[in-house]
């Protein structure tokens, strides 16, 4: 599905003394990879990018840069069915993102890019 987030910097500043506008947008295609009445698996990737519509990436004595970053990222999720459905619709769910930044981005963390995330979890949904 699609996704656009816009966001306002109205009380403090994530990065530099201007407030700032950001605009994030996103897709994340999916795919069941394999069917099953009971256990299907659905993979999903995931592409997002961080953009500044105003002063949102600057940093002291730094100008703005408009790309902030980009992420991709795989993510696999099956049902656990056997929690029966009395108890919510319950999955287990795991990915890995690989994320990378602008210049300025890498400076704040350390001068590492690309970062990879990983995560696992359980969700439950009624």
């Amino acid at each position: 599905y699609p996704s656009a987030v816009i966001a306002y910097e109205f009380d403090g500043m994530a990065l530099g003394t201007k407030k700032g506008a950001y605009l994030q947008l996103g897709i994340r295609p999916t795919w069941e990879a394999i069917k099953s009445e009971s256990y299907p698996i659905t993979l999903a990737f995931p592409v997002l990018t961080g953009l500044s519509l105003n002063n949102y990436y600057e940093t002291d004595g730094s100008n703005n840069e408009t790309w902030g970053f980009t992420s991709f990222g795989v993510q696999g999720s099956v049902p656990l069915a056997f929690m029966g459905e009395n108890y919510g619709a319950w999955a287990f769910t795991m990915g890995a993102t690989l994320y990378t930044f602008n210049h300025n981005l890498q400076e704040i963390n350390d001068d590492d890019d690309p970062w990879v995330v990983g995560q696992a979890g359980i969700t439950v949904t009624y």
